[in-house]
């Protein structure tokens, strides 16, 4: 599991977790799922993780594939259920 940027704490990690095991998603699209589910923006999410805001989009479009939304609002949901499911 890769360090955190600042300000990331406890719940971040849960999802991290859960994102690479329960949700079937690669290490950096939970990271980017963690933020996403916190609020966010895609510029944040680059700015955050050193990546370009386009690259932020592509791991969207994985995770949105991946767990079968359509849209961050769905995405942030299922990230914030499976938090609960693993605390």
């Amino acid at each position: 599991m890769r360090a955190m940027a600042c300000g990331a704490n406890g719940d971040v990690e849960i999802v991290l977790l859960a994102g690479t095991s329960e949700l079937g998603l690669t290490t950096r699209e939970g990271e980017v799922l963690a933020w996403l589910s916190k609020g966010k923006t895609h510029r944040d999410i680059a700015q955050i993780l050193g990546l370009s805001p386009r690259t932020v989009d592509k791991h969207l479009e994985q995770i949105y594939a991946k767990l079968g939304v359509e849209n961050r609002t769905a995405a942030a949901a299922i990230a914030t259920n499976a938090t609960r499911r693993n605390s």
